[in-house]
């Protein structure tokens, strides 16, 4: 710490340290204050329009997805919806379907096959992850800065050890350069 560049790159650490501070909890908070909302708005809006229902598993039709996934093999599902219209629709199958057996599925207002109301956990774990990620865009800045900023330094840092070996190199070698 005795050249002007080592202070200077500890006071821009230091500065960027409490910058990181300061605006990282703040972010860091709101980030997920409001995915922990939108989760818990998620949460009821779904928990109020989504209802379970039993469908019957019609046989196969031999028929599969060629989605993103792969090949899968598909079943069709019937079930009533609340107004009592007979609904169909084309599903993955899972281990234990069978033409006639029951399976579980969830529908909407309409009666219309919809996924599962959204839970607790994966609202906390969304806020986590938005927290995470809010620290990250904080803290990537201050890192990518520092580094340029320890960059320059470094190479003003080497032209003086350059500038102070070719004064010095003379009298430790007794040679001139």
């Amino acid at each position: 710490m005795r050249r002007p560049v080592d202070r200077i790159q500890t006071a821009v650490a230091l500065g960027l340290l409490i910058l990181f501070l300061a605006f990282a909890p703040l972010v860091a908070g709101l980030t997920t204050g409001r995915a922990y909302d939108s989760g818990l708005r998620a949460e009821r809006q779904e928990g109020a329009t989504h209802r379970p229902a039993t469908a019957a598993v019609v046989a196969g039709d031999g028929i599969t997805d060629n989605s993103m996934r792969g090949i899968r093999p598909t079943v069709r599902l019937r079930w009533r919806a609340h107004d009592g219209t007979l609904r169909s629709a084309l599903v993955p199958q899972r281990q234990g379907d069978r033409a006639g057996s029951r399976r579980r599925i969830w529908i909407d207002g309409a009666g219309n096959l919809t996924r599962r109301p959204r839970e607790h956990g994966q609202t906390v774990a969304d806020a986590a992850l938005a927290g995470t990620a809010s620290l990250t865009v904080v803290a990537l800045p201050c890192l990518v800065l520092y580094l340029a900023v320890r960059r320059r330094l470094d190479r003003r840092r080497f032209d003086q050890w350059t500038a102070d070996w070719a004064r010095t190199a003379p009298i430790w070698t007794r040679r001139s350069h």
